[in-house]
């Protein structure tokens, strides 16, 4: 019976262990991009003083399925730490997509709803290991 019980604990903690598995060495612009869109990062014009103020590069993502033409940038928002419930350090990270034209400027207004990334890091000795995000390019509201 104690076989069984380890061997469904080992099943289950196989199971439960993210294919996605990342860790990142620090929560950094330059850390986190290279770590999670590594291989999308492209050069784009952005003429906008408030999308400027944001760390951001443009990815090689179809922004609009219906406007190819438009680039995809990605803005790096503050990460927030917390404690979770048990009281364990969480760091929450948002990185924003809007859709620029061949101009630099957005596509449509940020205010409202927004395409973004959230991920969810904790502290381990070896960086910031990833333990949930969202649906990628999942729609945020906003009010």
């Amino acid at each position: 019976m104690k076989k069984l019980l380890l061997s469904l604990s080992v099943a289950i903690a196989t199971l439960s262990t993210p294919a996605w598995a990342t860790t990142l060495s620090g929560l950094d612009f330059k850390s986190v991009m290279r770590g999670l869109y590594a291989g999308k990062m492209t050069n784009c014009v952005v003429d906008d003083e408030d999308l400027e103020s944001y760390p951001h590069v443009c990815l090689d993502e179809v922004s609009d399925p219906d406007m190819p033409e438009f680039s995809t940038l990605a803005l790096m928002h503050p990460v927030i730490s917390f404690d979770n419930q048990n009281g364990q350090k969480r760091y929450l990270l948002m990185i924003e997509k809007v859709a620029l034209n061949d101009e630099g400027m957005p596509t449509s207004g940020r205010i409202g709803s927004a395409k973004a990334d959230l991920y969810l890091f904790k502290k381990t000795n070896q960086g910031y290991e990833l333990i949930n995000r969202n649906a990628q390019d999942e729609e945020m509201a906003g009010s």
